[in-house]
């Protein structure tokens, strides 16, 4: 009888320290996806011209994790409103930004209208003469939702313009959820109240 619960217990030991070390290695294998994954400013746009598939697929892999997901996207943002693209490559951009809309945000922002809208707050700002010069996200804030329904996260944005007015800054909101693969994908998003930020 010893012998049978010794053995019982060496199999379930055996059993645990492989499934610890199996996730373990999964995590560290995704890190270090994520670590070779160098997307800048400057570098995102002739990355997205040259060879888009390639920068899909490391999209897909920021998109395992909600924080790179959120770093990425307000990048992004900071590239569109720099006051340096053309209309041409605003338009590749947010064709790209669409690549992790969730089906029900495409759904509710037709391409065309999208476009149009983003366009128009574009041209506003080189109008005007702003642009972003510089971005801070806060977060993540986690949404309790039901068992049957998908997880939730919500992320703050502060993107910093190169005017010293009362509009110096912009405060936007961005919801992201987590599709059946397990990637993060953007829900939401919007301009929110101002928030204190403690640094």
């Amino acid at each position: 009888m010893r012998k049978i619960i010794a053995a019982i217990l060496i199999v379930g030991l055996i059993a645990s320290l492989y499934f610890y070390y199996s996730s373990a290695t999964k995590k560290l294998n995704l890190e270090a996806q994520q670590s070779k994954i160098k997307i800048s400013e400057a570098t995102i746009l002739p990355k997205i011209k040259e060879n888009r598939d390639e920068i899909l697929n490391d999209l897909r892999v920021l998109q395992q994790n909600p924080d790179q997901l959120a770093e990425f996207n307000c990048l992004l943002t900071k590239v569109l409103y720099s006051g340096t693209i053309t209309d041409e490559d605003i338009k590749l951009l947010l064709n790209f930004q669409r690549e992790y809309y969730t089906k029900q945000t495409i759904e509710k922002n037709p391409e065309q209208a999208n476009y149009e809208r983003l366009q128009t707050e574009i041209n506003e700002y080189r109008n005007a003469k702003v642009s972003i010069i510089g971005y801070k996200i806060v977060g993540p804030q986690y949404v309790d939702v039901a068992k049957d329904e998908k997880e939730l996260i919500i992320f703050n944005a502060i993107y910093y313009l190169n005017i010293t007015s009362d509009q110096g800054d912009v405060f936007k909101g961005y919801v992201f959820e987590q599709n059946k693969d397990k990637l993060w994908e953007l829900k939401g998003f919007g301009t929110i109240e101002d928030f204190a930020v403690v640094h």
